[in-house]
């Protein structure tokens, strides 16, 4: 181990008040671990009287969701998280810490994000605003970057307009038609009797008219005949005695009704085209997906919201933290186009800074298609379930795969995911994390999130040479001279 390296030095902060609580915590802790759009939790131990050792606020020092944990180094702040659980486990006290970005996690946005012809760092911008808004909530967030995507569409304000144009020219007809209704409603009340005693009547010359037309078909005789004739004609006297007296009873208002309804045809007309406009706004923003939204009625993970922002702009994100007394200084950067800067000036080599085999793998699954469904009812073969199908050429036969997460409810994440997943399918060989030391030559943190790295590894098992460029996703200090990077494969 390089005996010059920095020494590691953690620090408790109480959140709300940010005092100081402890400038030097006794941590068992491997180190802190950066990762690339994501937060990382890191467990932690410490001898067990520190769970109940009480700040002078009286409080705990390590207060589940009240305390800051800094990681020092003497050139500076590197790495700030919260205390998320505390817990006995024999000896010893555990303690979970997760990133400070980790508290958007499972945190319910509240709000309204409404992006029209937006780009998706100020969304970023105005979610953080939201989760500071409140007394307790983590305030003073920075966020840093812009790209030149624009998501959202004037499709659902439109379709507003039109809507309360529509309403509007319902109303206007409702109120000029209410003396028509008025009258219609006389006319049924004064109708009712009549009309269930024209009912009953006709059912009885039913009766009398198919006795009457058995009588034809079978003979019986003009007499017979004549008298059923007799009976169905007697009834229908009866049924146009009952018709005339509601006619005249109600004669002079159904004229009115027919005067007003021609007098209201402008009036219906207006409403009838408003409501056509409507209609076809409603179908356009339904097509095109309206303004990039996030209602509070859903009750949407901030996590979540994040994420989809990322995957709309498309940009990577990573976090910065910076030592100050008071409230720590935090900042969330937006890069777009994403982090995948090549790096040849570094050499990851087993034997020279690879300080054991790592586990190097095959995908067990081929495929040169991915199909994605997110949010939704049945199994993606129905329009009431998002989905899309990632594929690309390759001369080998088509082997497709099925993922699925409920969760994701944005077109752009969907795709995002899908492109992950196949890229994972495709990747020739796999080698999921190295563990490094630090040389003159690369030194512990050389390396920035997203870099593409070579790995060169001799004598593996199965593989013997194995050279592979994999892109950084996360690492982790371990101790003062060592660190794990994890990996992921470019696209195959």
């Amino acid at each position: 181990m390089n005996s010059g390296a920095p020494k590691i030095r953690y620090s408790a902060q109480r959140i709300g008040t940010n005092d100081w609580l402890h400038f030097d915590l006794p941590l068992e802790i491997d180190g802190a671990e950066y990762t690339l759009s994501g937060y990382e939790v890191v467990d932690a131990t410490i001898s067990p009287e520190r769970f109940e050792e009480l700040a002078e606020d009286g409080y705990p020092v390590l207060w589940k969701w009240g305390t800051w944990i800094h990681m020092e180094l003497p050139g500076g702040r590197d790495w700030t998280g919260i205390v998320e659980d505390v817990w006995g486990e024999g000896s010893k006290l555990r303690i979970k810490i997760r990133e400070w970005l980790g508290y958007l996690d499972g945190l319910t946005f509240t709000s309204t994000l409404w992006g029209i012809n937006s780009d998706p760092a100020g969304l970023v911008t105005s979610l953080f605003k939201h989760v500071g808004s409140f007394p307790h909530g983590l305030k003073g967030v920075e966020v840093v970057g812009s790209t030149p995507t624009r998501v959202g569409t004037q499709s659902d304000n439109i379709a507003a307009d039109r809507k309360t144009q529509m309403e509007s020219r319902k109303s206007a007809w409702e109120a000029y038609s209410k003396p028509r209704k008025e009258l219609e409603n006389k006319v049924k009340k004064i109708s009712r009797p009549y009309d269930r005693k024209i009912t009953l009547l006709n059912r009885e010359r039913r009766v009398l008219s198919d006795s009457w037309a058995d009588a034809v078909a079978k003979k019986l005789g003009s007499s017979i005949v004549n008298a059923r004739k007799a009976l169905v004609t007697a009834k229908d006297e009866q049924i146009k005695v009952q018709r005339d007296q509601k006619e005249s009873l109600v004669g002079v208002m159904k004229a009115r009704i027919e005067d007003l309804s021609f007098q209201e045809t402008p009036l219906k007309e207006a409403f009838d085209a408003a409501k056509s406009d409507y209609d076809a706004a409603k179908k356009q923003a339904q097509e095109d997906g309206g303004a990039w939204k996030v209602l509070a009625e859903d009750t949407p993970d901030c996590w979540k919201v994040l994420q989809d922002l990322a995957a709309a702009g498309p940009f990577d994100f990573t976090t910065e933290t910076e030592y100050s007394d008071g409230a720590p200084i935090l900042r969330l950067h937006l890069h777009y186009p994403a982090l995948s800067h090549s790096r040849e000036d570094l050499v990851f080599e087993l034997g020279q800074n690879i300080s054991e085999m790592p586990q190097v793998e095959v995908p067990v699954d081929y495929a040169s298609e991915v199909i994605v469904l997110g949010a939704g009812e049945g199994s993606g073969d129905d329009t009431k379930t998002l989905r899309e199908s990632i594929a690309v050429e390759d001369p080998r036969l088509r082997r497709n795969e099925v993922f699925s997460d409920p969760s994701i409810t944005k077109r752009a994440t969907l795709r995002a995911v899908g492109r992950n997943e196949l890229r994972r399918l495709r990747a020739p060989v796999l080698i999921p994390e190295i563990t490094v030391r630090g040389t003159d030559n690369v030194q512990i943190g050389a390396w920035s999130l997203g870099d593409i790295i070579t790995v060169r590894l001799r004598n593996v098992p199965h593989f013997g040479r194995v050279v592979v460029k994999h892109r950084i996703r996360s690492w982790k200090r371990v101790g003062t001279n060592k660190a794990i990077i994890r990996l992921e494969p470019l696209d195959g």
